[in-house]
């Protein structure tokens, strides 16, 4: 039973994730030249691997269950994303008129939009990071099926 349950959340969150990232990419395509699509292919990826590293850090504590840990980093990247949504979002309507050709000396645009790449990026490995951790948690290692 519990395992269907995680299993059924790990899917759903994977969609989540690939649907995050779709946004991303569509930002980046839709409003971002040449030049800053190459700084955002050199610089994300560092997003993605502090957002395996914090969580990974975060759910290898021992100081709290493994019950609080789940629950807790749950919240948070829950929480997380649907700001990252909401953001997105109000990003977007702001976005509107302009077409493509931000560029990293466009001032306060190009660093809402970077700064959202970022956060996605960071989330997208976050939860990631959570999924597996839930199913490596999720049986024990006798059951012949977990193998």
């Amino acid at each position: 039973m519990v395992l269907q349950f995680l299993y059924r959340c790990a899917s759903n969150l994977a969609l989540f994730v690939g649907i995050n990232l779709l946004v991303l990419v569509t930002l980046r395509v839709r409003f971002f030249n040449v030049r800053t699509r190459g700084l955002c292919a050199l610089v994300l990826p560092w997003a993605d691997i502090a957002g395996g590293f914090a969580t990974g850090y975060f759910l290898d504590q021992s100081r709290l269950s493994v019950k609080r840990r789940a629950r807790l980093s749950w919240i948070f990247l829950m929480a997380l994303n649907l700001g990252l949504w909401v953001w997105s979002g109000v990003l977007t309507k702001l976005l509107e008129g302009h077409g493509p050709g931000i560029d990293w000396t466009s001032g306060s645009i190009f660093n809402e939009i970077f700064a959202l790449a970022i956060m996605f990026e960071f989330a997208a490995l976050s939860t990631q990071t959570l999924i597996y951790w839930l199913i490596s948690h999720s049986e024990s290692d006798n059951d012949p099926a977990y193998r």
